[in-house]
């Protein structure tokens, strides 16, 4: 919205100057996109992040990870890596902020899973009807790069759900399941 003022000057010996002012009021918030990842991804390892905005006058873009800045730019679009390592798997929130240089902000945010972990089962298939001592050995292997952000295991919820059955949890490096024959 432009606004014009018009201010009078006049001088001691009566000289007179009008001059025109024309301030322009830019309530617009700036255009934001969050390009990568899509909102539901999952993702692993090191992961690029970029955020676009067209905004002529655009001042800065932030990225921020779970409400953490990880970069910000004067440049659109604009990318940043992160490494999903250095976290626990599981939901993570990527939001986009972008300002232009009236001073007006706008975000955006999208939901991604981190998903770095490995599971493995041994025996990958058995019995469950037949007995071995009484006790049925089930190992579950579980490798990735922060697996050591899970110790101890017993701080976590891990758990071993057997179809059919309930989940047992984990309490250490090995679970006995009752009544499960191998």
């Amino acid at each position: 919205m432009a606004r014009c003022r018009s201010p009078r000057v006049s001088s001691a010996v009566g000289n007179e100057s009008i001059a025109t002012v024309s301030v322009v009021v830019d309530s617009t918030l700036p255009d934001k996109a969050l390009v990568s990842p899509s909102d539901g991804d999952r993702v692993k390892g090191t992961v690029s992040i970029t955020a676009e905005s067209s905004a002529a006058d655009l001042d800065l873009i932030v990225i921020l990870v779970d409400g953490q800045q990880i970069g910000a730019s004067v440049t659109s679009p604009f990318t940043v890596d992160y490494d999903t390592t250095a976290r626990l798997d599981g939901q993570m929130e990527i939001t986009a902020v972008t300002r232009d240089l009236a001073g007006n902000e706008s975000s955006c945010s999208i939901h991604v899973t981190v998903n770095n972990q490995k599971v493995r089962l041994f025996p990958r298939a058995f019995d469950l009807k037949s007995e071995y001592r009484g006790k049925a050995k089930v190992r579950a292997r579980v490798t990735g790069p922060n697996l050591g952000l899970m110790q101890p295991v017993s701080s976590h919820d891990v758990r071993l759900v057997v179809p059919g059955g309930g989940s047992v949890v984990a309490t250490g490096s090995e679970t006995w399941i009752p009544g499960c024959g191998l």
